[in-house]
This record gives C-alpha cells, structure tokens and sequence, in this order.
C-alpha cells in the first residue's frame, strides 16, 4: 500500500513523493520539469522497504543548452597553397571555449556522435546508441518520440540502488590524482635526531627552456622528505644542490629526487564505428594521397642520395665501450647506453638503479632505503644483467657505480633473456683493465629531472614567406587545428589564418565548445 517514487538527473535527487494506495489502486501526479534542465530523467518506483520494482527513463529537452556561432570565410583560397582566413564570430555576452578543425572534405568524418549527443545522451547510457546526433537535429514531435523509443530500450541504467539503500560506496579504481611533477625528494642516510637542529637542502635549477637559473632552499623534514609544491617541473631539469645546515651528514647521505608519476589508468577507445561505418570511397582518398606521397618521398631520396658527401667519424665512447664489453648477445643497437667512464652523474649516483633512473623512458624505478629496489617497465619487471650474467634487482642495487664502467638499457622485448624479456633488460658491466676511474669533477653534484613534456603547437606552414623550392607536395589532410579558441565579452570575434595545401579543393570545417554558463555548439559545413 505504501510506494515511494525517486527521479534522478545525472546521479543527483530531482524529485521524491510517497505513494499511498491505501485508499485506491490507481493514483496519479506529476513531476515539474520546466525546472529541471535538459537531459535523461530517471524515475524509480520503490516498494516500502526500498526495493526498486521498477523504472522509466526519459529525455527531457529544453534546447536552453545551444549556443550558434557564426563561421564563415573573409578570404577563401581553394587553389594550390593559397591562403584563407576563417572568421569566427560568438554572438553573446558569455565567454566560449572552441575547438575548430580544417580538414579535406573528401576524408571521411563520424559525424553520428559530437558533442552535443555526447554529454546529454550517450554518456548516460549503457550500451551503443546508432546515429545518436540524428535525434537533436530538430525539435519536431516524430523524433522526440524516437527519442523516447530509445529510452524505452536502454532500461535499467547504472545506479545500483541495492547498494544505495545499504549506504555501500563504490570501489574507487583509480583515485584523483593530486600530485604534480613538483620539486621534492628525499634525503637518505640520517636519522631523525641528525636533522632535528635543522637543515635545508640549497638547490639550483637550470631548464632548458629558461633563459636564468632559479636558487631555492628547501627545508628538510625530520622525515628526511622536502618538498616545493609551487614549483612544477617542465621538459629536463639539472638540479645542482648542497645539503646546508648539517655537516656532520653531509658526507654519509644522499639525495634523491622524484621525477615519476604513477602510471595512469588505461582508457579503452570504441572504434567499432570507424570500422563498421567506413567509406569505401574515403578510403580510396586516402589511398591516392598516401601513394602520392610515397612517390614523392621516393623521388626526394633519388634527389638527395646524389649530393650526399659522407664524412668519416670517429667511434663515440659508448661506441668504443659496447665492444670492449658486450658479446654478441647483448650488443644490440635497440638499447639506452651509458658512458659511465666519462659521464659525471655516475660519480653522483650510489647504485646502477639510481644512475638509470627518470633517464630511460617508461622504465620506472623506485630506490628506498636500505638497498630495497623495485623496476617497472611495460607491465612487467625488467631482467637484471652484471658482466651478461643474471642477477637480481638487489644484487644490482647494491653494484656500486665506482665499479661500473657501462650501462645499457635494453627496450622491450629484450631476446636474450630467458623467457622472451617481454619487459627489458638492464645490463651493467664492471671496470676492466685499462679504465681508470674518472677524475672527480669540480663544481656542486647534480641531478637530471624530468618534468612534464613542454607542448607542441600544431604545424600549419606559412607560405608567405616559407622558400617551397626543392620541397616535398604538401598533402596534409588537416589543414589547421586548434582545441583552445577562446572568445571573450570583449573579443568574440576570432580571425584564424591558415594555406591551403596541393591538393584540396573543398574543406570540412568543424567548431565544437562551450560557454562560460555551460551551452554547447557543434557546427560542421563544407565549403567549396
């Protein structure tokens, strides 16, 4: 006799009513959705004990969530490498955030899903949705209850309300992450009591991308740990330090800086439309433009081969150590070498691992304290090799660098290790006859650190003053691409410049955004 009657919108409480048919079998009301915004309404009927019996999904639509700019060409020029401005006008006191690709409009597009169907209908819903763009291409009342078919067909959705009702949480996989590639580390070798009068690590940075170097301090924690959260690392950092404060440890330890993140969740990417949905005729294009430019590549080699002069050079150190030091099995050219002889770094690391590490891509190696070490590379745990013979990761760890004279690195898969290598290799090789141990190099010991990959902006060539003679055709099928447009209340009127290419003659131009107060557009036209 006693129902209770649950709407939700995107996981949060919209509406909730009792049901009393105590007096009558059949009751009726209504929910108030004017107030509500645009998207899927979920509407679950509980029994008394909170035991959902059933559901309905429906789609509400307002269409309150559109904005339309307006784009169009102030200049077009479909000939060979002409130019074209491509103005973009955003009619409204919101600020936006766009994002506008040029293509060839004969490469093929997936145009069933954007944007707009994307955050109001198909990320809701389980399951593949065929065409979901077709059911906002008008507000008429055909398709709004095509729409409704399609929630019919979805079902259940994904709240498991068993759980709700029990106050059980669900399993957090992949927490947020709230580090960033800062300047920390640890200091190892003291003890508590040997920092407790203070100290403080002085460090100085030097990037490759600033033109000055910066000076910080950096207290040190009883802990051992300091840290500087302000300072985010970009590209390939030195950081040359002195342990300050504390003279009594300043020549019994060692410094260590972080320079990984953990390694972040697999996203799966859902091609089946790209592969069920292929133009044969798209394909073709591609086709023609790919051996096209086969050919030219081709042509370009004949071209060059006949002014190559060659050079005679001499054999680098680590040319010269790999075969002194590798058999045949382990001479691979498919590896990171290091020049532990002539290399100062080696005179500042403690073990192998500390010398590799946050200097091989991927491999990720983490030092603690007390020679415990752990390596990650693929997955897997890389195979451990000193003088070709196998180890293990302590043994390895506890190899000091005043012995080591060459390092290699292998990628994976590494063949000569038992079982495949499917995760690499890590081969170190003690000091022969002959390799005298380096002359200690004046100056602060440093350490290389690796921050965040600097961005790289699109390449769109400018032909107004790019000297083409002697280049290969230019066959790009994206002629200009930008995911950050920004628009203000002041500037909403945005002029982008870009050449066209060889052999274009028709372009796709697709806009994508979002307002300050949470509208969207898709805008897609072909222009001849």
């Amino acid at each position: 006799k006693k129902l209770y009657l649950v709407a939700t919108m995107q996981q949060n409480l919209v509406y909730m009513a009792g049901v009393d048919l105590s007096q009558s079998f059949v009751t009726g009301g209504s929910i108030p959705v004017s107030e509500l915004p645009s998207g899927i309404l979920q509407v679950t009927l509980f029994d008394a004990n909170w035991v959902a019996i059933a559901e309905r999904i429906t789609f509400i639509n307002h269409q309150e969530y559109y904005f339309q700019p307006e784009v169009g060409f102030s200049q077009l020029g479909t000939g060979k490498r002409k130019q074209n401005t491509l103005v973009i006008n955003v009619p409204d006191s919101a600020g936006a955030n766009l994002s506008v690709a040029v293509t060839d409009a004969g490469i093929g597009t997936d145009s069933s899903d954007d944007i707009v169907s994307h955050l109001l209908l198909t990320s809701e819903l389980r399951g593949n949705i065929y065409h979901p763009y077709y059911y906002f291409t008008d507000s008429t009342d055909t398709l709004q209850q095509q729409l409704d078919l399609v929630m019919l067909t979805n079902g259940w959705r994904r709240i498991n309300w068993q759980d709700v009702v029990k106050g059980k949480m669900p399993t957090i996989k992949y927490k947020n992450d709230t580090d960033y590639l800062t300047l920390s580390g640890k200091l190892y070798g003291a003890t508590p009591d040997d920092l407790k009068h203070g100290a403080f690590l002085l460090t100085i940075l030097d990037n490759s991308d600033d033109t000055a170097r910066r000076l910080e301090q950096l207290p040190i924690e009883p802990t051992g740990n300091f840290s500087n959260p302000d300072i985010i690392l970009y590209d390939t950092t030195t950081a040359y330090y002195k342990l300050m404060g504390s003279e009594t440890i300043a020549g019994s330890s060692a410094i260590s800086f972080n320079s990984s993140m953990p390694s972040p969740a697999t996203v799966r990417i859902d091609t089946a439309a790209t592969v069920l949905f292929s133009d044969s005729a798209t394909e073709n294009y591609k086709r023609k433009l790919a051996q096209r430019q086969m050919l030219a590549l081709k042509m370009q080699q004949g071209t060059t081969l006949a002014e190559v002069t060659v050079h005679a050079r001499v054999k680098s150190a680590a040319q010269i150590l790999d075969e002194k030091y590798t058999s045949p099995l382990f001479s691979s050219d498919d590896a990171y070498k290091f020049d532990a002889l002539n290399d100062p770094l080696a005179n500042n690391s403690q073990s192998v691992l500390e010398y590799v590490r946050g200097r091989v891509a991927g491999l990720q190696i983490v030092v603690g304290g007390g020679g415990q070490a752990s390596a990650r590379w693929r997955g897997g745990t890389p195979t451990f090799y000193l003088n070709e013979m196998p180890v293990t990761i302590d043994q390895l760890a506890s190899t000091s660098m005043a012995d080591v004279a060459y390092v290699k690195v292998f990628r994976p898969p590494f063949m000569g290790s038992i079982g495949g290598g499917a995760s690499g290799a890590v081969a170190a090789y003690t000091r022969k006859g002959g390799d005298d141990k380096p002359k200690t190099a004046k100056g602060l010991p440093y350490k290389i650190i690796i921050g965040y990959t600097a961005e790289k902006e699109f390449y769109s060539p400018d032909y107004a003053t790019f000297n083409n003679r002697n280049e290969l055709d230019d066959l790009r099928t994206t002629l200009y691409w930008n995911p950050m447009v920004l628009t203000t209340k002041e500037n909403h009127t945005i002029r982008i410049r870009f050449y066209n290419n060889d052999v274009t003659q028709s372009f796709r131009v697709v806009l994508e955004g979002m307002t300050t107060d949470g509208r969207i557009a898709h805008v897609e036209k072909v222009v001849e």
